[in-house]
Parts: structure tokens; C-alpha cells; sequence
């Protein structure tokens, strides 16, 4: 039975089952789905391909500098500057938008200044920006790799996550990344399901020293792994972007409320007029006044702003997309050791 234009429901049970765990065996993922080992692995393997699915590695270090941007664009230039703004591995999401933007960003940096740095002196000197608003995120309540399809029974979720434990949490105290940890979030971002031989390789040291570096990394969440989906294929075509105040003594708490909301894929408190940003996946388009009707309901005090609707994605997560909504190339978003904290927009401002 196909349950959306490219993906049928195993295929959509697998993508479950690696949003639970990225790395899972195709061992265990068969098992857990009633089917061998070597139909989840050549299934993955075409949503890979042409794809509608696939893993990636995002930075999570508490030390990053995080801003959602909206930009006004002359006339005209909308297309050409999202793809410029698309190949710089800060830009971590470019979308076209309709509302009070015609872009809208999410942006990461290694701290403020780097922020600073490609806030004033790279994106508002580029040609085409008219004007660029910018939000800074003071808490992650919730990112797109926490949402999750609803395929798998949850006995099958409890089996997949009971498979494949977590790496032991790190006490250490965070340092900055080193040129090693980038090697290997570069090859992560890539493809998260890289063979530890190949990272390895990649990163120029032994399987034995990649794996406990990897585990590392994961374990004491400076990095993790996510499964991303097409959105045109998922059966949750409609990205939808709610702008939110709530009284500042209860931001962070109508933010975890928020979380709550099956729709809600991205959830941030940020610094600003709008102290809440909602990102939110919907079914059809008829469903976003009713969406914003149950929040109000649910919040009394929470008011909604204003939304954009995401006519186009150019860029999720360090995915470069195409005019379908699949992956077509990867921008990582972990510049090599030698441009560590630096853009591309200030390193190159004329680049096409």
C-alpha cells in the first residue's frame, strides 16, 4: 500500500525506527519491523539515493550561538541569494517564505561574536538583502530531530531504543572542538550511517580511535545523530512558522507545553518581541487556522504573532534541496579545522 508518492509504509517504518536510532543494525531494525535484515538495508539504501530520507550529524555544543534570521530581498533576488546564503556552512536552513519575509534562516555560530560577524559584516552586506531581522535563540525546546513519524507501534519504539543504547554520558567538562572531532562531524554530517572504517579513514586515524572519539562526541551531546525525511513524501507537506509571545515569567514553560503538540516539529525561546518560535509540520493547509485555534485554546496567555508559510526549502539542516523536497547534496555544517568559527559569507562576500 503506498501511503505517500515515494514512500510505502515499511518504508516509512524504517525511517521511524532510525529517527529512534540513527546507527541502528539492519539486524535489529529488521527484526523489530517483521522483515530480514536485507530488505531494510536495500530499502534505506534507495531512500538514500534518491533522497527522500537520509542520517545526518548537527553540533550540539550549549556553547553555539544560535539565531533565526528573516530577510527582505530586493525585488528578484530572492532566488539567487538563497542559494548563495545556502552554501555557507553557518546558514544551517534556507527558506523561501510567504508573510513578513522573504527568507528565513537558521543560523549558527561558534559564539556571539562569530554570530555578530556573520549577522553585520557578511549577510548584511551581501547584494540582494534589503533588510534582515534577527532572532536570538536563548533556549532549544525542542529541534526537528526530536519529532518523530508515527509508524511504529510503541512496543517496536521501546525495542528500538532498548537495541541500541546510547553511548555512556560524558562527565568531562566541554572543550572546543579539535581538528579530529571535526574530521569526524564532517564525515557524520555527510552520511551518519558511515561504516566506522570509512570515518575512520576519513579522519585519518584508527576504527578503534574514531569509535571511542565518535562515542565521545555523542555521549556528551556535542554532537547527534538525526534521520531527516522529504517533507513532500512524508504526508506532512506544510512547514509552517508561528512567530509567539507569552508572558516572559512563563516562556520556557509554555514553550515545553508546546512540545507537547504532535505537530510541533521545532520549538525555540529566543531574545526578542517574538520570545517563542514554533516550527510546525501540517497535513494540508486547511489545517493552519485550526492548528493556531487548539495552541490559543490550550494557552490562553500565549499569543501568536504572526506565521510564514515555507513556500520552498533550499536548505535543511546542511541538506541542500531540490525544487521537490528531496536531498540533492550536502553543505556540512562543521567548517573544516582550518575555517573553525569563520563564513563563507566573510571569508568570500563577492562569491557567486
Amino acid at each position: 500500500m503506498q501511503d505517500s508518492a515515494g514512500l510505502d509504509e515499511l518504508d516509512l517504518a524504517i525511517v521511524h525506527a532510525l529517527q529512534i536510532a540513527p546507527r541502528a543494525p539492519w539486524r535489529l531494525t529488521g527484526e523489530v519491523l517483521g522483515v530480514d535484515a536485507v530488505t531494510v538495508a536495500r530499502r534505506w539504501q534507495r531512500l538514500q539515493d534518491s533522497g527522500l530520507a537520509w542520517v545526518t550529524c548537527v553540533v550540539t555544543d550549549t556553547s553555539t550561538s544560535i539565531a533565526v534570521v528573516e530577510v527582505d530581498c530586493v525585488p528578484g533576488s530572492a532566488g539567487a541569494l538563497a542559494h548563495r546564503l545556502a552554501s555557507d556552512p553557518q546558514t544551517l536552513s534556507v527558506r523561501h517564505v510567504a508573510g513578513g519575509a522573504s527568507l528565513t534562516l537558521l543560523v549558527a555560530a561558534a559564539d556571539l561574536q562569530a554570530l555578530s560577524a556573520y549577522l553585520l559584516d557578511g549577510l548584511q552586506t551581501l547584494d540582494g538583502v534589503r533588510a534582515a531581522r534577527s532572532h536570538i535563540v536563548t533556549k532549544l525546546a525542542a529541534e526537528g530531530g526530536d519529532w518523530r513519524l508515527r509508524s511504529l507501534s510503541r512496543a517496536q519504539q521501546r525495542a528500538m531504543a532498548a537495541g541500541t543504547p546510547a553511548p555512556p554520558a560524558s562527565t568531562s567538562a566541554a572543550a572546543p572542538l579539535t581538528a579530529l572531532d571535526r574530521r569526524i562531524a564532517q564525515a557524520l554530517a555527510a552520511d551518519g550511517r558511515m561504516p566506522l572504517t570509512d570515518i575512520a579513514q576519513h579522519a585519518g586515524v584508527s576504527v578503534t580511535t574514531a569509535r571511542r572519539r565518535m562515542n565521545a562526541l555523542l555521549g556528551g551531546r556535542r554532537l547527534a545523530l538525526r534521520c531527516d525525511i522529504s517533507l513532500p513524501d512524508s504526508g506532512w507537506p506544510i512547514t509552517v512558522t508561528f512567530w509567539g509571545q507569552a508572558p516572559a515569567d512563563q516562556a520556557e514553560t509554555t514553550a515545553r507545553a508546546l512540545v507537547a503538540v504532535p505537530e510541533v516539529r521545532m520549538c525555540l525561546n529566543t531574545a526578542g518581541p517574538h520570545n517563542i518560535v514554533l516550527d510546525v509540520w501540517l497535513r494540508a493547509l486547511s489545517e493552519v487556522t485550526s492548528f493556531e485555534s487548539r495552541v490559543v485554546q490550550m494557552l490562553p496567555d500565549f499569543r501568536i504573532a504572526d506565521r510564514n508559510i515555507v513556500l520552498r526549502t533550499v536548505k535543511r539542516m546542511g541538506r541542500l534541496i531540490d525544487e521537490r523536497g528531496r536531498a540533492v547534496g550536502t553543505v556540512p555544517m562543521i567548517s573544516p579545522p582550518e575555517q573553525a568559527g569563520r563564513s563563507r559569507l566573510t571569508l568570500e562576500p563577492d562569491a557567486d
